[in-house]
């Protein structure tokens, strides 16, 4: 199913390659068939049609998480919560980066600046 969703949505990106949710559609999909190289290409082009896209450097970061480079992964999710402050996934995206990495301190800092943001799953097991 996710497959054929993905050949529809590459169809319209194909028709369309200006049409920015289309983008972000496809660079999702590509992230859940594991095709993290191909979802840099895609928030690239994202990125490039509006560099002030949080959701591309959040896609973003999820690509090189999956590609085990943390790193860069901080960068993309910090990228977005530059963009749009109150993005809890964002902040839970580090929180998973610095886990990890091991530092589990840092990671419950950004845990909890999620929670100040809305986010409702508690993380104080991990944290205490």
């Amino acid at each position: 199913m996710v497959k054929e969703a993905f050949q529809d949505v590459d169809l319209a990106t194909n028709i369309n390659p200006y049409f920015e949710k289309a983008q972000l559609l496809k660079a999702k999909t590509q992230l859940d068939l594991n095709m993290p190289e191909d979802v840099l290409v895609t928030v690239n082009n994202v990125i490039k049609l509006n560099p002030k896209s949080a959701e591309a450097y959040l896609i973003g970061g999820k690509a090189r998480f999956k590609k085990g480079d943390l790193k860069k992964a901080i960068f993309n999710f910090n990228k977005a919560l530059i963009l749009n402050p109150e993005y809890k996934e964002a902040y839970l995206q580090i929180g998973s980066c610095y886990v990890a990495q091991g530092n589990l301190h840092k990671a419950c800092e950004k845990f909890q600046q999620a929670e100040k943001n809305g986010q409702t799953v508690s993380f104080s097991d991990l944290c205490q």
